[in-house]
């Protein structure tokens, strides 16, 4: 069986979302949730975190963190356009914790799907 591994260099996440496409799917919603794109959980927890820096009249704060996010999608593009180049044959590579993803990617869109009953809920 062949298994992924993916380390500190961005040449390990060659090929990543070809060989493995449930684990490149769930990387690229990953990266995506982190730069703040709907419907994912990170675009409600900034949405909630800039609309409070608003309301505390602190709106050049809300521009600075908002212009971070664009730059940040720069930065993961980094990562994602590698993830599906051509892969180089590796001999040796482990198992990923695909439990992890799992949890993980369900978690990332459930909340940003449910965001807003869970926000009701705990009173906001």
């Amino acid at each position: 069986a062949v298994t992924y591994q993916a380390g500190r260099d961005l040449e390990h996440f060659t090929g990543l979302g070809r060989t493995h496409i449930g684990m490149g799917i769930g990387m690229v919603i990953f990266l995506l949730s982190l730069v703040g794109i709907p419907p994912m959980a990170g675009f409600f927890g900034k949405l909630l975190l800039f609309g409070a820096v608003i309301d505390a009249g602190y709106s050049w704060l809300a521009v600075v963190g908002i212009l971070n996010s664009v730059l940040s999608l720069a930065v993961y593009l980094r990562i994602i356009v590698p993830m599906y180049r051509s892969t180089v044959s590796r001999a040796h590579r482990e198992v990923a914790p695909t439990v992890v993803w799992s949890i993980a990617l369900v978690l990332t869109l459930l909340i940003g799907v449910a965001a807003e009953p869970i926000s009701r809920s705990l009173g906001g």
